[in-house]
């Protein structure tokens, strides 16, 4: 998790969303416990700050997760290909891909 939060990408997601997301919520919330001097507020500005930082933020966090995802994949061998290989094969139908699609009729 250290290495993850080591990444820069991740710190600029990180801090896109608390930089545009953050003032909205502290809004929101100071106005639910009676902080805010308007029980009601309309943050007009908070909220497209939030809207136009939210999903970049998003964005970033899984492409990078993304890849994080990779490079781990990369560096520990595939479990799957060595349970494949030691499956017993299973029987095909004799009729196999010759057959013909559902609903149509095999030419006599």
């Amino acid at each position: 998790m250290r290495e993850y939060l080591q990444s820069g990408w991740v710190r600029v997601g990180l801090g896109l969303f608390i930089l545009g997301c953050g003032p909205l919520i502290v809004i929101v919330v100071a106005a639910a416990i009676g902080l805010w001097p308007d029980p009601n507020p309309n943050p007009i500005g908070p909220g497209l700050l939030a809207f136009l930082t939210f999903w970049p933020s998003v964005i970033v966090w899984r492409l990078v997760s993304r890849e994080s995802d990779c490079a781990a994949t990369r560096a520990r061998p595939n479990k799957r290909f060595k349970l494949a290989a030691s499956r017993p094969q299973v029987k095909r139908h004799p009729l196999g891909s010759n057959s013909p699609p559902m609903g149509v009729r095999a030419m006599a």
